[in-house]
C-alpha cells in the first residue's frame, strides 16, 4: 500500500484498464523486480500475497499511485494523512485501512514514528477465496476504507497477522498454501464481523447518501464526463442540490471533487508510468494534448511535462 507506490503501480505492466499502450518504454514488472523492491524481511506466497511488518521510512508525499493489489494496513503507532480517490482520511494507532485494487491513493503526511503491518494480495488470489459470493464486503471497504476498530478487533487482527506470518515462514510445509488460503479467508470474514457493525450502526444523512452516490459515479465516469450536470442527471437531482450536499459533507465543491479525481489520476500516470502526455490526454478523453495541458496547468500551476520532470528530479 503506502510503501510500494512504484513496484505495485497498476500501470507499470503497460496495460491500463484493458487498453494496451504499445510503448516500448513501458515494461512489465517481473518477479525479480518485485523481489528487489520489497524490504528484505518480506514474507510472501509466490506473487499472490506479501506480508510486511516494518516501520515505513521511504514514502514520497504528494505523489499519487494506484495499486494492482488489495492492501490491508493495521496501524500500530504514529499518524498519517492520505487521500483515497477523492476523500481525505487520517490514520492513527488502532486504525485498519483496506484499499482495493485500482483505487488512487496519495500520502499527504506521516509522523516519524508511523509503523504498521501490511498485507498485500493479488486480485487472482482474492478471487480464489470467493468472498464476494458470501458477504458484501467489497462495497463496504470501497466506501469506508478506514475504520477505527475496537481493542478487541485490533487484538484479533494482530493474532491473525501473527498466525499468517508463522504459516508463511514454514516454506517446507506441503500444506502451506492451503493454510494461508483458509487463514486469509477467515481474515475477511473477520473484517465483515468487525467492520460491518461499526459502519452500519452509523445512520447516514441524506447529504451523505447523495455524496456517496456522487463519488461512485465520478469514479466510474470521470474520464469521460467532468460536468456537475451530467452526474446530477444520473442521480435525478438538480446540480444545485448535489453541490450543496457535497459541500456540506466534504467541505469543498462537487466540481473540486471531479477535478481532484482527474488530477490524481493524471499525476499517477505521470509519476508511475512512461506513458506520453499525449497518451494520458487520450486516456482522459481531452480534445487534444494542448487542452489537457491547459487544464492541468490551470489547476496545478505548472504543465504536466514540468510536473513530471520535477518528480523525477526529486527522486534522484
Amino acid at each position: 500500500m503506502l510503501i510500494f507506490p512504484v513496484f505495485l503501480s497498476n500501470y507499470a505492466d503497460g496495460i491500463h484498464h484493458g487498453k494496451k499502450y504499445m510503448n516500448k518504454d513501458i515494461k512489465a514488472v517481473d518477479q525479480k523486480e518485485v523481489t528487489r523492491t520489497l524490504p528484505k524481511d518480506t514474507l510472501r506466497l509466490d506473487n499472490d500475497l506479501f506480508m510486511v511488518h516494518t516501520p515505513v521510512k521511504e514514502i514520497k508525499a504528494g505523489i499519487p499511485f494506484s495499486l494492482q493489489y488489495t492492501t490491508s494496513t493495521l496501524v500500530e503507532d504514529g499518524e498519517a494523512e492520505l487521500i483515497v480517490d477523492m476523500k481525505k482520511y487520517r490514520l492513527t494507532k488502532g486504525c485498519l485501512l483496506v484499499i482495493l485494487s485500482d483505487r488512487i491513493t496519495m500520502l499527504e503526511s506521516m509522523s516519524d514514528d508511523f509503523s504498521a503491518q501490511f498485507l498485500i494480495m493479488s486480485d487472482d488470489f482474492l478471487k480464489s477465496l470467493h468472498i464476494s459470493e458470501t458477504i458484501e464486503l467489497r462495497q463496504l471497504v470501497r466506501n469506508y476504507p478506514v475504520n477505527n476498530i475496537s481493542e478487541e478487533a485490533f487484538s484479533s487482527l494482530t493474532q491473525y497477522f501473527s498466525m499468517l506470518a508463522h504459516a508463511l515462514e514454514r516454506t517446507d510445509n506441503p500444506f502451506r498454501r492451503e493454510m494461508i488460503f483458509h487463514l486469509t479467508k477467515a481474515y475477511f470474514y473477520g473484517l465483515g464481523y468487525y467492520v460491518h457493525p461499526h459502519v452500519t450502526s452509523e445512520t447516514e444523512t441524506r447529504s451523505q447518501e447523495v455524496t456517496q452516490h456522487f463519488l461512485e459515479l465520478v469514479r466510474e465516469h470521470f474520464k469521460q464526463e467532468r460536468s456537475i450536470s451530467f452526474y446530477a442527471d444520473k442521480m435525478n437531482l438538480s446540480p444545485k442540490y448535489v453541490s450543496a450536499c457535497i459541500k456540506e459533507t466534504m467541505g469543498y465543491s462537487a466540481m473540486e471533487c471531479i477535478e481532484q479525481q482527474t488530477l490524481l489520476y493524471a499525476e499517477n500516470l505521470l509519476a508511475n508510468t512512461k506513458m506520453t502526455i499525449g497518451q494520458i490526454s487520450d486516456d482522459l478523453h481531452f480534445d487534444s494534448q494542448s487542452t489537457f495541458g491547459k487544464y492541468f496547468r490551470t489547476h496545478v500551476g505548472i504543465g504536466p511535462k514540468e510536473w513530471r520532470n520535477n518528480i523525477f528530479q526529486k527522486g534522484k
